[in-house]
């Protein structure tokens, strides 16, 4: 059986971060800091992401083979945008 999820506080403390992140990004988007953008949307998008996958999505209780292939996939994904940004770097 598994654990029960985590409690109402805690559901409303990761909601307030992910509203808070979320005015990160809009407040990043209208300063248009040059180069630092795009690093700084992915970076919150990151965090996003992991808050919703660890807590909503209950990832800490799946199996260690689970998590595994998620890393992988994570991984895969960051060499990809990473080939991007350098390809377009360099043109």
């Amino acid at each position: 059986m598994r654990p029960e999820g985590p409690s109402s506080r805690a559901l409303a403390l990761v909601w307030a971060t992910l509203v808070a992140l979320t005015g990160v990004t809009i407040a990043v988007s209208r300063l248009r800091i040059p180069g630092w953008s795009v690093p700084v949307a992915l970076g919150v998008a990151a965090a996003k992401s992991s808050l919703v996958l660890a807590v909503f999505m209950r990832l800490r209780d799946e199996d260690r083979a689970f998590k595994v292939m998620l890393g992988v996939a994570v991984f895969t994904m960051a060499v990809i945008l990473g080939l991007t940004f350098t390809d377009v770097a360099f043109r």
